[in-house]
């Protein structure tokens, strides 16, 4: 800013520790039901399972999704579920996943990445911490 005229300054809407809530997304996915989704997508992939093992996936997620909740980051799933289901639509292909958002496994059930971080016993931790 320093090198241009005041009135073509740029001019910053939020701090980057603070996460935006009015995401430019449609409207059935802002009043999305972000635990219901990811449990209804989750019934989906574990309905083969033997109970035991879906039990322990359930809490999995469960546990994920309170991490999630007390980081604030509920608009932020609801984005992401937006910008996957909108490709999926659009046949785009993306990679198997990337870095430590792989050891997420909300993500893994949002269709994010293809990395089951419950089954390679990958800790939330090394991508979701305070």
């Amino acid at each position: 800013n320093r090198h241009v005229p005041k009135e073509q300054e740029i001019t910053v809407k939020s701090t980057c520790n603070r996460i935006m809530s009015d995401w430019n997304i449609p409207q059935e996915y802002k009043n999305l039901d972000v635990v219901r989704y990811l449990f209804d997508k989750h019934y989906d992939m574990t309905r083969t399972l033997d109970e035991q093992e879906t039990v322990a996936r359930d809490h999995r997620l469960a546990m994920e999704l309170k991490m999630y909740d007390s980081l604030h980051l509920q608009d932020v799933l609801r984005a992401i579920i937006w910008v996957i289901n909108t490709m999926l639509d659009a046949n785009v292909v993306w990679g198997v996943g990337r870095g430590s958002s792989v050891s997420s496994y909300v993500l893994y059930v949002a269709g994010v990445h293809d990395v089951d971080s419950y089954a390679y016993d990958l800790d939330i931790r090394d991508f979701l911490h305070e």
